[in-house]
């Protein structure tokens, strides 16, 4: 497998996190809420799944094609494979988001898409000296925490995940959280296969 195949997948997963990180932002923003909350809110909803969707197929792919391309190019005896392996198992093999994310993948192709709620609610509230009052708004789109249990794929780790949100998942969160692991990961495996390679960087090259 060519390594510019796979760099192509990565920027399919980086463009399908920020779609959906853009489009949260857009319909979380007080102003939206306000404005349109009412009326929109179940398009929101549909097209916050239909993002995620795209997120969570992504993900996978990085992972098979990010394996397949470990394995076509490097044996099991070569140096870059073995500090490979022990540092995925280090960094994210047994990390419960991790596997909650790869198993919420399952669920969503091959089972249902998960429940998502849209709420809205103030956090704070301040009166002003002519007795009106001022608020900071927070809205979140989120999953269902007690439909996802009513599957019976959930891997171990994925149950802990979940019992570490008794109630829900915000979709913002959970995204965020996996892309910084993964994008971390996948940046470590970059530079230490090209010192692997005997590449010296040099101030010219590209960040």
């Amino acid at each position: 497998m060519d390594k510019r195949a796979l760099i192509q997948t990565k920027c399919c997963f980086d463009g399908n996190y920020q779609d959906l990180i853009n489009y949260l932002d857009r319909v979380e923003a007080p102003d939206h809420v306000i404005k349109h909350w009412r009326e929109s809110v179940h398009s929101d909803l549909c097209e916050t799944s239909r993002l995620f969707l795209n997120f969570l197929a992504s993900v996978q792919a990085l992972v098979d094609h990010t394996r397949h391309y470990i394995e076509a190019n490097y044996s099991e005896e070569e140096q870059f494979r073995i500090l490979y392996e022990k540092e995925k198992g280090a960094r994210v093999a047994n990390v419960p988001l991790r596997k909650f994310v790869q198993d919420l993948r399952g669920y969503t192709l091959h089972w249902e898409l998960p429940i998502m709620t849209a709420t809205a609610s103030i956090i704070e509230i301040h009166e002003g000296s002519s007795g009106s009052f001022t608020g900071k708004m927070e809205a979140k789109i989120a999953l269902n925490t007690s439909r996802l249990l009513q599957w019976d794929g959930w891997t171990s780790l994925s149950k802990k995940y979940i019992r570490q949100h008794p109630e829900e998942i915000v979709i913002r969160e959970l995204s965020c959280e996996y892309y910084e692991l993964i994008s971390q990961f996948f940046q470590w495996m970059h530079e230490e296969e090209l010192k692997h390679l005997g590449y010296v960087p040099t101030r010219t090259d590209p960040q």
